[in-house]
């Protein structure tokens, strides 16, 4: 193991206290690779990370390819993303959207080993997701952000409320009315799906061997080191990189439609202004629209056609010859 990443793991053992923001870390570690900056941001967001994993897909290597993948997944994000002082409410939903698409991919798997299981040889998962956990997490995240991200950060991860506050760019009392408002809907929510509010013991402890290859195939992506990171890892992050850059094209496309119509409405609101009238004078009666069939400069309908004597055409007083008028006819 090389000197560098053999030292930030012993800081992610150790437990040590980085006093540089998130935003900071990340700066650092797309700057110089950094990889005691990464560590740091895997000791502190990592037991959050891990839990959403293993609640989704229990104990298993799945899990452990998930959580490498959400930080895999803020490697390619990081130059195209301005981050706050906290990454943890965004980890969190990466970890989510991962995990679904790991759960997905797992489902089909396993479909298709039913159907040749002499061919399987894959093991059993040594333990099953928690289901009724992952529920907690499929209402936190269906919340909207204001009251998500405070309960992610105070409830979830541990941060006090002042750090938090500041973190979120909130005074102490908008973050604790957000948070009761937040548990209370929470509850609401969970109580519809016969779930108890429980947060204790979501985050969990990262293995070392874990935390050391995390950081180990970040440097590998932002490096574009080829065949560095392991196949199912790497599915998992692209993957969700390709997801969120089809939502935001989405989240583009409808502000830019929905400013263009903007647009045309004013532009037809100056293009057409209205007529002003006097007041009390009553609006003069349109004439009576004509029937579409018949144009504006017929004034009565042709007489038939029985001799040589003239007749009267839609050029006025104009009086021409039956032979004339076929003629103009055929011309035409």
């Amino acid at each position: 193991m090389p000197a560098s990443l053999l030292h930030a793991v012993s800081r992610l053992t150790a437990g040590a206290d980085d006093p540089r923001t998130d935003a900071h870390l990340v700066a650092a570690f797309l700057k110089s690779t950094d990889q005691a900056a990464f560590a740091e941001l895997v000791r502190r967001h990592g037991p959050t990370v891990l839990g959403v994993c293993r609640r989704f897909l229990g104990a298993t290597p799945d899990a452990e390819d998930a959580f490498q993948a959400t930080f895999l997944v803020l490697v390619n994000r990081a130059r195209g993303t301005e981050w706050r002082e906290s990454l943890g409410p965004w980890l969190y939903g990466v970890a989510l959207r991962v995990t679904r698409r790991a759960r997905s991919a797992r489902a089909k798997r396993l479909a298709n080993e039913r159907q040749v299981p002499a061919m399987s040889d894959q093991p059993i998962p040594s333990s099953e997701p928690d289901d009724a956990s992952a529920v907690l997490d499929e209402e936190l995240a269906a919340l909207p952000a204001i009251y998500r991200q405070p309960l992610i950060l105070c409830e979830i991860q541990g941060t006090s409320r002042r750090a938090a506050a500041r973190e979120l760019g909130l005074t102490e009392g908008t973050l604790s009315s957000r948070l009761a408002r937040g548990r209370k809907m929470l509850r609401a929510r969970l109580a519809r799906r016969g779930v108890a509010p429980v947060t204790a013991g979501l985050a969990l402890t990262v293995p070392a061997s874990l935390a050391s290859a995390t950081v180990r195939n970040a440097v590998h992506t932002l490096t574009r080191t080829a065949g560095a990171v392991p196949a199912g890892v790497l599915f998992l992050t692209e993957g969700a990189v390709k997801s969120m850059i089809v939502k935001w094209k989405l989240a583009g496309a409808m502000i830019a439609a929905c400013v263009g119509l903007s647009g045309v409405g004013a532009w037809q609101t100056s293009a057409h202004p209205p007529t002003p009238t006097a007041p009390n004078q009553p609006v003069a009666a349109l004439p009576p629209a004509l029937p579409p069939d018949k144009p504006a400069a017929l004034e009565k309908k042709i007489p038939a056609v029985s001799g040589p004597e003239p007749i009267a055409t839609i050029f006025g007083d104009v009086q021409i010859t039956r032979e004339a008028f076929a003629d103009h006819l055929i011309r035409r």
